[in-house]
């Protein structure tokens, strides 16, 4: 039993919009989008090891807080996306591109599921839920997400779509091309 099956939501359902809920929150100066960051589990906490191409590295240094459709969550390589009022994010961090296929160029990672922190999870296990999608897709993790439960291991191997151009990209900058030629490497 988890802590959310122990309120009784039967009031709030029939209010409309649940503006009774967002009054609330507005009262003790929250709005929904604090409520979540503050509940979202820390990625400092949640990642113990991080390897990009077989080097560990700072965790911190590879993942950004990103809005999901579970909360806030640690994304990976996300440029950006259009949330659902229509506005674009777009990252400024530097994005990691692996140059071969393989586990000795790819991410892993080492991740503790810190079980004492579940107090009203979504769903009734304990482990993550991880999601490969288009560096600018909005995460949608009930229609991307896999779930890792606790002292599991994972690989995903992932098929790169090969994009041909015309010989007129070939004289664009690889920064305005977004992509490398061969021998530019």
């Amino acid at each position: 039993m988890n802590l959310s099956s122990l309120i009784n939501l039967d009031d709030v359902v029939e209010m409309v919009n649940y503006s009774g809920v967002y009054k609330t929150l507005d009262r003790f100066g929250y709005n929904m989008d604090t409520l979540m960051k503050q509940l979202a589990p820390p990625c400092d906490k949640m990642f113990k090891k991080c390897y990009w191409k077989t080097k560990e590295v700072p965790c911190l240094n590879l993942f950004k807080v990103v809005r999901t459709t579970y909360g806030y969550c640690c994304g990976f390589n996300q440029k950006g996306f259009q949330d659902e009022e229509g506005d674009t994010t777009v990252s400024s961090k530097v994005h990691e591109y692996a140059m071969g296929a393989g586990p000795a160029f790819g991410l892993r990672l080492i991740l503790d599921a810190e079980e004492e922190e579940y107090l009203s999870p979504l769903k009734s296990v304990i482990g993550f839920c991880v999601a490969v999608l288009p560096s600018h897709f909005f995460p949608q993790m009930e229609s991307y997400g896999n779930t890792l439960l606790q002292a599991d291991e994972m690989t995903m191997y992932l098929k790169p779509t090969v994009i041909s151009s015309t010989p007129e990209v070939k004289r664009l900058n690889y920064k305005t091309r977004d992509c490398f030629r061969e021998r530019e490497v």
